[in-house]
């Protein structure tokens, strides 16, 4: 696990545009596509975004800050927020953020720290994954999106670390 930088660029392009295509796939999607590189760039310059080497480039990536999305967590509960999870085609189906990104994730918190994530709430696939690897969802939060043009809602999750 490294933090990003702006070399990473086409590759995260790659790695995102893959993850938007499998989500439409499955019919669960609030990203742009194809995905927007003004976020990544943004993400890159506030070194949040974190890549995942594998052998043949980046394997994953994900968001980690302290910065809460106010639209979906109106508390100041110290945490860590998580989003922006994409996994490569090559690693999907392995269990790869069960195994790989969420235990560096848990590690990076600390003990007795919360991590903090969401996925949209007509999501039960999805749901039902953050629920068995630990995470407590919250009550559903809607808000208007202005990359969708609507109101979303999605369902906040927390998992404590020990």
């Amino acid at each position: 696990m490294r933090i990003a930088d702006h070399t990473d660029k086409v590759a995260l392009r790659t790695l995102y545009n893959q993850a938007v295509r499998h989500a439409n796939e499955v019919g669960h999607i609030d990203w742009s596509s194809p995905f927007p590189m003004k976020l990544v760039d943004e993400l890159i310059r506030t070194n949040e975004l974190y890549c995942f080497d594998g052998r043949d480039g980046i394997d994953g990536a994900l968001r980690v800050s302290e910065r809460p999305d106010r639209r979906i967590w109106a508390d100041d509960k110290p945490a860590l927020y998580v989003s922006k999870v994409a996994t490569s085609d090559a690693t999907r189906g392995q269990r790869y953020f069960e195994t790989i990104m969420l235990p560096w994730v848990v590690s990076v918190a600390g003990p007795n720290r919360v991590i903090r994530l969401d996925c949209l709430a007509d999501n039960g696939r999805l749901k039902a994954y953050y629920a068995r690897l630990g995470f407590v969802g919250l009550a559903d939060v809607t808000f208007y999106s202005d990359k969708q043009r609507r109101d979303i809602t999605v369902t906040p999750f927390e998992l404590h670390a020990v």
